[in-house]
């Protein structure tokens, strides 16, 4: 068997030099307990490290640093978040087998030149004098402003080298995202059915999983898992954490997708086989969140089977387009991009969009980007303009007023209701 290879501290100096020289932008290596032991200018932002020397609590910076790497680690991806000083930076670990060894810091910038409000509020929040504030002022001229497009790319390259240190593969790195994402959902349906009580009923959700149905035999991936983690909220809801009850539901739920498959025109064969080898998994399966995922998964097989002999241009464009704002979502995206990467004019293609859909293009975007601001939503301790930052949107105003239109409720009011 092939032994792992040791961390090496020397391939990590190297690759933030390399980063560091391309992007000029900051860059250092903390340890686990928030010491800098490396950053390839020999010195720290002048303006943090007269920061670090003003405010009271010393250690206010370093806490930041390792709660961001935390947050990063947990969500497996970048986040670009607002430190103690208001100046962006992001933060991702070095992972070790199941130890995080040191992380990446990078930054800090800024997304808008500092004003006088700025100043205010950093003096105001850390109790700084007037005359260290003129100091931070001085220093100030040295922090970068860069616009948020740049911004993420840069925390995205940065978190794309902690995972080749680490020795990640993109396999492992997606499957968590999605793990993550998935029990998001199911949690979020939870809190909705214990919020609301009137949506629980001592009867099979049948119609929820007629509409289950309809979904897997049209191929329509996201509007199917979005009823798959509805009906899985309920069934753990009820379980009273009897695991044997929530696996039975679950293969109950696995011959309705396979069911489902057939009647959108899936290989009767194919399906069958899929079936067994299920059945074989699913005893294997040894805790809810591992099930849930699994689930989730066989769904993804299932629509496929539809999807390989069941999709025309048309459907497959559409598809295409909602893959790639998906993936995109965080970036600065217009109709314009999107129809592009589908090859279409984007006059036909917003016609087209609107005619497959029942959506504009724009409102479908801001539907994904809202769906994904509610896992930040739930780490209470990041600030709204830092959800919209890392969903997508560049003005908290906007996205306050974009997840009012889709949600009913504004974002604070969303998350006071969801961690109550």
């Amino acid at each position: 068997m092939n032994k792992k290879p040791a961390f090496s501290m020397d391939l990590v100096r190297e690759c933030i030099d390399i980063y560091q020289n391309v992007s000029k932008v900051g860059v250092s290596i903390i340890d686990n307990k928030g010491n800098t032991i490396y950053c390839p200018t020999k010195e720290l932002s002048p303006f943090c490290t007269f920061f670090q020397n003003v405010i009271e609590d010393k250690k206010t910076c370093v806490n930041f640093h390792l709660s961001a790497g935390e947050k990063s680690f947990q969500f497996g991806e970048a986040l670009m978040l607002f430190c103690p000083a208001g100046l962006v930076q992001w933060v991702s670990p070095l992972v070790y087998g199941n130890d995080i060894k040191a992380y990446l810091v990078g930054g800090p910038v800024l997304l808008l030149p500092a004003d006088e409000y700025f100043y205010k509020e950093i003096r105001k929040k850390h109790k700084i004098d007037e005359s260290a504030i003129n100091e931070l002022i001085d220093r100030m001229d040295l922090v970068p402003v860069i616009e948020a497009k740049k911004a993420r790319y840069y925390a995205e390259l940065l978190n794309i080298i902690a995972d080749y240190i680490s020795g990640k593969k993109v396999e492992q790195i997606q499957r968590k995202r999605e793990f993550y994402t998935i029990q998001s959902r199911i949690s979020e349906e939870i809190h909705e059915l214990k919020r609301d009580s009137r949506r629980i009923t001592e009867y099979y959700p049948l119609e929820k999983e007629k509409q289950l149905i309809n979904m897997v035999k049209v191929g329509d991936k996201n509007g199917a898992k979005t009823i798959l983690n509805e009906l899985l909220g309920e069934v753990l809801f009820k379980s009273g954490g009897n695991f044997e009850y929530i696996k039975a539901r679950a293969l109950e739920l696995t011959v309705v997708l396979s069911r489902a498959a057939v009647e959108g025109g899936a290989n009767l064969k194919m399906v069958f086989g899929l079936n067994l080898n299920y059945l074989q998994q699913i005893g294997e399966i040894e805790n809810v969140e591992e099930l849930c995922f699994w689930l989730i998964k066989v769904l993804d097989r299932f629509i496929e089977c539809v999807s390989s002999i069941g999709s025309n241009e048309v459907s497959g464009i559409i598809k295409k387009s909602i893959s790639y704002m998906e993936k995109h979502y965080k970036e600065n995206i217009s109709l314009q991009d999107v129809a592009k990467a589908v090859y279409l004019n984007s006059s036909y293609f917003s016609k087209l969009f609107k005619e497959q859909t029942g959506t504009r293009f724009i409102d479908y975007l801001n539907k994904i980007r809202v769906e994904q601001s509610k896992k930040y939503l739930r780490q209470i301790d990041m600030n709204i303009s830092e959800v919209a930052l890392n969903a997508g949107f560049c003005d908290q105003s906007y996205y306050t007023r974009v997840f009012k239109s889709v949600e009913g409720i504004t974002p604070g009011k969303w998350r006071k209701l969801e961690v109550r």
